[in-house]
């Protein structure tokens, strides 16, 4: 009588580990997935970035379309 707990326990220890790791490596490929998501938007940012070109080319294309530089750093207070 014993050994069937002790063979239960251990199956019961056995499917909670293989459950634990199932759900573990559920999380790991979503992170995984996030983490090439968040890589391909980077990506895009920096040709973007590349696109626009230098800070001068990005002043003058502004002030054409009518935009004038700020004369002090605006401050926008966090919550």
């Amino acid at each position: 009588m014993a050994a069937v707990a002790v063979l239960f326990v251990l199956g019961v220890v056995y499917l909670g580990q293989t459950a634990r790791l199932a759900a573990m490596s559920y999380e790991v490929d979503s992170l995984v997935l996030q983490r090439d998501d968040l890589s391909r938007q980077v990506q895009t940012l920096e040709a973007t970035v590349a696109r626009w070109g230098s800070e001068p080319l990005v002043l003058d294309w502004a002030q054409q379309a009518g935009l004038d530089v700020l004369g002090a750093k605006v401050r926008v207070p966090a919550r």
